[in-house]
């Protein structure tokens, strides 16, 4: 049985800018994740974020190449990220479990027009049975 390590996966460098939410202007942010080499077995990554409200995107990416995701219109303040991986394309992950995920969220402050980063850590996901 291979033991589950953590395993750096992507890190996000967040942008802030000022743009419109429901047609009203509020400050608002975006997220731009680079993997350098996508991991074997994964097909789809999505990437939340979870401040005053919840953005949430999916990114079909393909093994083995690099990835560039922009999660657009998040609301300016602290907000928690989180992301899982999938080994299906974003399209057919309805009703499956990541095979990778965050354990904890990252917290930063999204300010409109300033730049923050921000390192995620996936870790393999499993299941077991026991008995």
């Amino acid at each position: 049985m291979r033991p589950l390590r953590f395993v750096p996966l992507f890190a996000l460098v967040l942008g802030g800018c000022n743009g419109t939410v429901g047609g009203s202007a509020t400050p608002v942010g975006n997220a731009v994740a680079r993997i350098t080499q996508v991991p074997p077995n994964v097909g789809c990554v999505t990437i939340s974020a979870a401040g005053a409200r919840t953005v949430t995107g999916d990114f079909d990416v393909t093994p083995g190449q690099p990835a560039t995701m922009t999660l657009g219109n998040l609301p300016v303040g602290s907000d928690a990220f989180s992301a899982a991986a999938y080994g299906n394309a974003c399209a057919a992950i309805a009703g499956t479990q990541p095979s990778w995920s965050t354990v904890t969220p990252f917290i930063t402050t999204i300010n409109a027009g300033a730049t923050a980063s921000l390192s995620l850590t996936l870790q393999p996901t499993g299941a077991a049975v026991i008995g």
